[in-house]
């Protein structure tokens, strides 16, 4: 039978007569409504399953989607960020310095006769040295900075609330670590010059990154393996 709603029920009835009326006695079929609830239950659990597995597979897509676009931003062979990497971080550094006030500084580094070590070691040495900045970068900066390779030889780091006085200290700690490092098959030590520059009020990454340029080549001009701020 059906009610008012459009909701199928299964009744069980017995009938009898009273007089010249017949009583109908109903009642619902006990068995077929367990069944019903059985039935219930068991979609429930397949729905349940069903979400389970929905929600792991979009973690694991989610997990994977991160996977492609970090590799997308790294450096293959040092392990830093690569170029792309570097110029969006730079975009949102300036705009956070700007917004809270906070000093922004950052450096960029550029191994000194690196083509002498291409021509003299091979390219396979130049790699090794390539290599071997990048997992010393990561070593002699902080957490929150931000490493990239800019291209070639040369890698900027940027030093979110930093200011000149301790991104020059951070500069000059990394120069040293690099003359003191062994790097095989080079037999002598690789050196870096440095340019160092804090990010002026109203300026944009494409100055930031001007001054860095600026002072570098001039710690380039002065001899190299130093520390020039700007």
């Amino acid at each position: 039978m059906g009610d008012y709603l459009g909701v199928t029920q299964s009744l069980r009835a017995r009938i009898s007569r009273v007089g010249e009326h017949l009583r109908v006695l109903a009642e619902y079929d006990v068995e077929e409504l367990e069944r019903l609830n059985t039935v219930v239950l068991e979609l429930n659990r397949e729905y349940a399953n069903a979400q389970v597995e929905l929600a792991q597979t979009n973690l694991k897509l989610h997990q994977r989607e991160a996977q492609i676009l970090e590799a997308a931003m790294a450096d293959q062979l040092t392990g830093v960020g690569n170029r792309h990497r570097l110029e969006q971080a730079l975009a949102l550094e300036v705009e956070r310095a700007e917004r809270t006030g906070e000093p922004m500084a950052a450096f960029m580094a550029d191994l000194d006769h690196f083509k002498q070590v291409n021509d003299e070691y091979g390219h396979q040495a130049g790699d090794n040295v390539l290599a071997a900045f990048g997992q010393l970068l990561r070593e002699q900066t902080r957490a929150t900075d931000i490493l990239a390779r800019f291209g070639g030889e040369e890698f900027v780091v940027l030093l979110p609330h930093t200011g000149m006085a301790q991104a020059v200290a951070i500069a000059e700690r990394t120069r040293e670590a690099l003359a003191l490092l062994q790097i095989e098959p080079v037999p002598h030590p690789v050196t870096g010059s440095f340019g160092v520059a804090v990010l002026a009020p109203g300026e944009r990454a494409e100055g930031l990154i001007r001054r860095m340029d600026a002072s570098l080549y001039a710690a380039k001009d002065a001899g190299r393996n130093r520390v020039v701020a700007s």
